[in-house]
């Protein structure tokens, strides 16, 4: 990751501890604009230019005092549109991330067999926290979960008392990749609640920034968090 020179923490105690970024528009405009005959190299490369943008992102977010940072990295329509091996990426997001220093990394690639592969990067005890998700789809995880929740519970049609509904869906909401849901989720894209994270999203504040990704400025990161200080947080009274 690239360190961002002077930037100094906010100084306020409305920090948001946890951010979460997603770039609807600019995925949208891959969706619809790559062009399907590209080479191996060529799409790689477009994987890779992507990948340091998100994290020149979480490292100016983590660099003004954020203690957690969540990005959406190429959710699951785009990486169809690649057509790139999850095994190849998984090679290049090693060699990328293993010069992440004093920062815990996470990656949790979604795939259509309803699994979920972690990849972690240490230190695991770091302060600062990085979770690139890829390949995500809000179906993929509520798959997952449901999945994991009825192994766990072991639930047939005759236990469904309310009982035993209260212990699966708490079970169920149990296997969210995240450890603790987004205080602020920026949108890069049009007014409308984002797939990313969708069952996180329940008190979170949402800024909205109609950019594409390689428009995105410092000064749009800093509108958001500025945003959120304003905003008094009412967690759904």
């Amino acid at each position: 990751m690239q360190v961002v020179e002077n930037a100094q923490c906010l100084k306020t105690s409305r920090i948001p501890g946890h951010v979460a970024v997603t770039f609807p528009r600019h995925y949208s405009w891959l969706r619809h604009n790559l062009i399907s005959d590209l080479t191996l190299s060529e799409k790689l490369v477009i994987a890779v230019d992507i990948l340091h943008r998100v994290l020149n992102i979480a490292e100016y977010l983590l660099n003004r005092g954020i203690r957690i940072v969540t990005l959406d990295y190429l959710p699951s329509y785009v990486l169809k549109k690649l057509n790139i091996d999850l095994s190849v990426l998984e090679d290049t997001l090693v060699k990328v991330l293993a010069r992440a220093r004093d920062v815990r990394v996470r990656c949790y690639l979604f795939d259509e067999s309803n699994s979920l592969t972690l990849i972690k990067f240490v230190p695991e005890d770091a302060d600062r926290k990085v979770n690139l998700v890829i390949g995500y789809d809000h179906k993929l995880e509520l798959k997952y979960m449901l999945l994991r929740a009825l192994a766990d519970c072991r639930l047939s049609r005759l236990d469904l008392d309310m009982e035993t509904l209260e212990q699966f869906v708490n079970t169920c909401r149990s296997y969210s990749i995240l450890e603790e849901d987004p205080d602020l989720v920026i949108v890069f894209g049009d007014e409308h609640t984002p797939n990313f994270l969708i069952y996180n999203l329940s008190y979170s504040e949402l800024v909205f920034i109609d950019k594409f990704l390689y428009e995105i400025t410092f000064s749009d990161l800093e509108n958001a968090l500025e945003t959120y200080q304003r905003r008094t947080r009412r967690f759904g009274r």
